[in-house]
């Protein structure tokens, strides 16, 4: 298994990936703009400026991402270009476009307003396909984002974790993460971890 930068041929994959582990814990948002929505936007990370997409690739291909940002505004930003495109009717959504309308807006405003410290770098997904879990490759890929965010001289890196997703909860915490606050979101009330990267 290797851990490299995601080039964008490999954000077709991510957007897969994603779609799936999501649809697994209860769709959100994004993941129910579908697949070619999220590989645009996974596309776009990856040429912007202070983003990072990291994938775990074995022989049979990659079996896991992770992505990083140092601000948030720009993912914002990027996710907003995105939403535009699927209420042109680019995508092909798991949601009507009045649906799209009401919880883009909801998202969009909740990106733009939040106080969680937009200067300060956040984990904004990490997704492994089941048949590879439990393996140590959540935590590889952690360890390369960490990597990847001191490099670049940031002191700390958050996660957004929604409160019923204990597994995941477990897993930052195993990567030592500490809970911080609670952040009520669009999507539900989520558990601020922070990691010190100093």
């Amino acid at each position: 298994m290797r851990i490299r930068i995601a080039r964008k041929s490999d954000a077709m994959t991510i957007a897969r990936l994603h779609v799936e582990a999501f649809r697994r814990m209860g769709a959100t948002f994004l993941s129910r703009l579908g697949v070619k929505a999220l590989s645009d936007l996974y596309s776009l990370m990856m040429a912007t400026g202070g983003t990072i997409v990291l994938v775990a690739e074995e022989q049979e291909g990659v079996v896991g991402f992770i992505a990083g940002a140092a601000n948030t505004r720009r993912v914002a930003l990027l996710s907003f270009r995105v939403v535009v495109k699927a209420l042109l009717g680019c995508y092909h959504m798991e949601m009507s476009i009045g649906e799209l309308m009401v919880q883009g807006l909801r998202h969009g405003l909740y990106l733009f307003n939040r106080r969680l410290g937009e200067d300060q770098s956040e984990l904004l997904i990490i997704v492994i396909h089941p048949r590879h879990q439990g393996r140590g490759i959540g935590h590889e890929l952690v360890r390369t984002l960490v990597e990847c965010l001191r490099r670049i001289r940031s002191e700390s890196v958050r996660v957004l974790v929604d409160t019923r997703w204990t597994r995941a909860l477990s897993f930052y915490r195993n990567v030592n993460f500490v809970q911080v606050g609670t952040v009520k979101t669009p999507s539900g009330l989520m558990q601020l971890l922070e990691k010190r990267l100093a």
